[in-house]
């Protein structure tokens, strides 16, 4: 006990040797000597200051000194070197913590002054001081949130082809079916929703180092995937995180993709695009269907023009006079692309942008002529009769986008066709007119600025605007360019318009009705829209439909069954009538079953016969099988005596050694006589003496 120092004055104070406690700690002794003192800064409340306790013994200056914290450390902790040093293998405590009354406590600077630390937390806190942040992404966080969107694309897929093998089949355990549906669905759904949260973790952090928010907007950011009205009662979290930079807006750029496969595929089609199963989508299973549809979209407008119409080209070029055939302008005043200099689809300068910036000032007229040819001759005296050949008549008309209101009939029956109905023109699209630019020539005007359509105006009929707009510049891009004939046989084409019905495959030229035909063909761009589910802007409606449907059923022709069904029944009722008749001679119903024949087959002449092919194999005995038998009785000298007398054996035999069974005659082992005579045998039996029965047996 006197190695351990300042111990020896608790012994003998406090406790006898046989009350001391077995084992000493350190960190739950009384008078630790390595007791942790109060920081030397004044705390700001002077009533939680350090307060000795009462039965703590004085300690020297050198004591104090070594005791207290230096307060340059971190929350009062020294390094490596100084008062307080951790004690060897002290990492953890020895046995379970239990808070005493004289715990060695300090208390921390004014930021902390109310919070006691033990002695095992000021281990901690003095491990990590020298800690420094590290900037590292660690793997867990990018692993779950990439398994959890593998997870769900996968049961997503899963989902997808769970319905596909069961599309088609008999509709069986539907109730199973849904349960197992609806379990794909939810953990899609969960697995979706835990990666997005995930993913918003980290967004929100971000906004909270590029943006200084309110309370109330932080606490909007942190519970908006909990409660979904923090969107709509906390502008603040929608205006800091997802308005983007100020300055910054959507303006059209260009067609989509999905736009122009949809339009080129209906014009080289020379037809709408059928959407996929479209029969069985909108009508059912094996059903035809017909059903009107109404929708508002873009048109145009077309009209007959000549030369004093404002048309950019003159009559006079087109055939027969000029050498074209087909002449177009689709693109006078088009939205201008692109608009701005951008990297990446974001501006490369930066704000504030041309006043122009996206701004639609007009939609292109589609000025168009073409040459129809006739098939009547040229006369010899012609000056076109040796070039032409057949009359060339000129013709010029103009196209102009409108809203317009339309009336399809849609119908599905082996293939999808739509009718056009009724087609009304609303407005133009944009209503404005344009000028030469005086300035300079190449440029023009569009007036007045007040029907422009601006991106930060109306962004709702800007974007409605840019969807018909793309739809028009899809057809343009067929339109645009001439066809050019200088002799008979020699064309040149520098438009796409030959890719389309629009130009007839077999003479080269326009179709004679090119003006509606324009019109159709940019009309079935529109229906091509229908075959796409996944647009991202779409409605649906519900119409009355008139369903009808061929089905293959059965046919039942009576006379066919019953021709087959008549002979085969008139021969079964000769053959009841044969057996009836044979059991009505034989007396007996039987059988031919093993024990039947083995019973009739029991005849001395037949063992001798059957010696050597009694295990049935063959070759089988030609005579045996030559020999001719019949069942009868049998004919013996000496019937054998039984209960009745004498009676007679039936069995097969050969002819020579059987005669005719005769029908009610005594036989044995007929049931009617074993059960007739049962009360005369009895008496015989009575009668005759016993020793004489036994003799005789």
């Amino acid at each position: 006990m006197s190695s351990r120092g300042p111990r020896s004055a608790y012994s003998s104070r406090d406790a006898s040797p046989e009350t001391q406690p077995a084992h000493y700690d350190p960190f739950l002794s009384e008078q630790d000597p390595i007791e942790l003192a109060h920081l030397s800064q004044p705390n700001l409340d002077a009533s939680e200051a350090y307060r000795p306790s009462s039965r703590s013994r004085s300690r020297s200056p050198e004591e104090s000194s070594r005791g207290r914290l230096r307060p340059e450390s971190y929350f009062g902790a020294s390094g490596s070197s100084g008062q307080y040093a951790p004690l060897p293998e002290r990492n953890e405590s020895p046995r379970p913590y239990v808070k005493s009354g004289r715990e060695s406590m300090y208390t921390l600077n004014s930021l902390y002054q109310t919070k006691a630390v033990d002695a095992d937390t000021q281990a901690l806190v003095d491990r990590r001081a020298g800690e420094v942040a590290q900037w590292h992404i660690h793997w867990t966080t990018p692993a779950l949130i990439m398994s959890l969107f593998i997870a769900g694309v996968a049961a997503a897929v899963g989902h997808h082809f769970f319905y596909t093998s069961l599309n088609g089949h008999p509709a069986t355990e539907q109730l199973k079916m849904i349960r197992y549906g609806t379990a794909l669905a939810f953990f899609v759904k969960s697995t979706l929703v835990g990666c997005v949260i995930m993913c918003n973790r980290q967004r929100i952090w971000r906004t909270f180092r590029r943006k200084a928010m309110t309370m109330t907007g932080i606490d909007g950011l942190f519970s908006a995937t909990e409660d979904p009205t923090q969107f709509f009662l906390n502008w603040e979290m929608i205006k800091n995180d997802r308005d983007g930079t100020e300055g910054y807006f959507d303006y059209y750029d260009q067609p989509s993709k999905n736009a122009q496969r949809l339009g080129f595929s209906s014009a080289f089609l020379k037809k709408p695009q059928p959407r996929e199963n479209a029969r069985l989508s909108f009508c059912g299973d094996a059903w035809n269907c017909t059903y009107s549809i109404n929708f508002l979209g873009p048109g145009y407008k077309c009209e007959d023009i000549n030369d004093s119409d404002g048309a950019p080209f003159k009559i006079s070029q087109l055939a027969p006079e000029g050498n074209f055939t087909y002449l177009a302008e689709v693109d006078q005043d088009d939205y201008k692309w692109p608009q701005i200099d951008t990297l990446d689809g974001v501006p490369v300068q930066d704000p504030p942008y041309p006043a122009s910036l996206g701004v639609f000032e007009s939609e292109p007229i589609l000025w168009i002529g073409y040459a129809n040819k006739t098939t009547e001759l040229y006369p010899d005296d012609s000056p076109y009769a040796k070039k032409w050949k057949y009359v060339h008549e000129p013709k010029m008309f103009k196209c102009v986008m409108h809203h317009t209101n339309y009336t399809f009939e849609m119908r599905y029956n082996s293939t999808q066709s739509a009718t056009m109905k009724q087609r009304d023109f609303l407005h133009p699209l944009i209503n404005t007119t344009l000028e030469s630019n005086p300035g300079n020539s190449s440029d023009w005007v569009a007036t007045p600025s007040s029907n422009f359509i601006r991106p930060k105006d109306d962004p709702e009929t800007y974007k409605l605007t840019a969807a018909y707009h793309t739809m028009g510049a899809v057809l343009r891009g067929f339109l645009r360019g001439d066809i050019e004939k200088t002799s008979d046989v020699f064309i040149i084409t520098r438009s796409d318009i030959s890719e389309t019905r629009l130009i007839s495959g077999r003479t080269s030229y326009p179709q004679a009705n090119l003006m509606d035909d324009v019109q159709n063909l940019f009309e079935d761009m529109l229906i091509t829209l229908l075959s796409e589910p996944t647009l991202v802007l779409a409605e649906t409606q519900q119409v009355p439909c008139q369903k009808t449907r061929t089905i293959v059923v059965y046919r039942y022709y009576r006379g066919s069954l019953w021709i087959g069904y008549a002979v085969v029944i008139a021969i079964t009722f000769a053959f009841i009538l044969v057996g009836a008749w044979s059991i009505h001679q034989n007396g007996v119903a039987s059988d031919v079953l093993f024990s039947r024949i083995m019973v009739t087959t029991r005849n001395p002449t037949l063992d001798h016969l059957s010696v050597g092919a009694c295990l049935g194999g063959d070759p089988f005995p030609k005579e045996l099988t030559d020999t001719k038998l019949r069942f009868g009785v049998l004919l013996e000298d000496d019937p054998r005596e039984g209960p009745l007398g004498r009676v007679e054996h039936c069995c097969f035999g050969t002819v020579g050694e059987t005669k005719e069974i005769v029908k009610g005659g005594r036989y044995a082992g007929l049931k009617k006589w074993r059960r007739g005579d049962r009360e005369t045998a009895s008496s015989q039996e009575e009668k005759t003496p016993l020793l004489e029965k036994n003799g005789r047996d």
